[in-house]
């Protein structure tokens, strides 16, 4: 192989048919897809959160999770790709994608239902070990706390 051979201007090289720029291309369009999936999946998960609280319900951690998994990663990713396909004339056939069995629809909505299951139990698991802080022993905490510093420094001047 010659050294010729390597370059990018080659004929064999990416650069000579536009391949090169293709991949640039696919490449910037991925990116700025993307980015548009995860803006406009936290819009909608703010006017979520701004409509139920002028509702009156209000927004707690697992809530806000649940929010988020739904709005962003279902409908807004969801979304801007099928607006993706139409703006390239492109239908469902090209990704590959074909109506479920009832036996897959039925997995998936237990994988779903079984992963909020999960998330609760995690929200009510954190919240029970936040509610009993330990308390740090007094010969741990030395010159961490301002109080022990105070009386260390008070019975020295003394």
């Amino acid at each position: 192989m010659s050294p010729e051979s390597d370059s990018l201007g080659d004929a064999d090289g990416l650069a000579s048919d536009g391949r090169l720029r293709a991949v640039v291309r696919a490449l910037a369009a991925a990116v700025l897809i993307a980015g548009v999936g995860i803006a406009v999946g936290v819009l909608l998960v703010l006017a979520a959160v701004v409509t139920l609280g002028r509702v009156g319900v209000g927004v707690t951690p697992l809530l806000s999770i649940v929010l988020s998994l739904i709005l962003a990663t279902g409908v807004g990713f969801g979304g801007v790709a099928l607006g993706y396909l139409r703006y390239r004339d492109r239908g469902l056939s090209y990704v590959g994608v074909r109506v479920p069995s009832l036996r897959e629809v039925a997995l998936v909505i237990v994988g779903y239902v079984a992963s909020m299951g999960f998330l609760v139990v995690a929200s009510g698991c954190s919240r029970r070990s936040a509610r009993r802080p330990r308390p740090t022993p007094p010969r741990r905490s030395g010159w961490r706390t301002p109080r022990s510093c105070y009386f260390w420094c008070r019975r020295r001047s003394s």
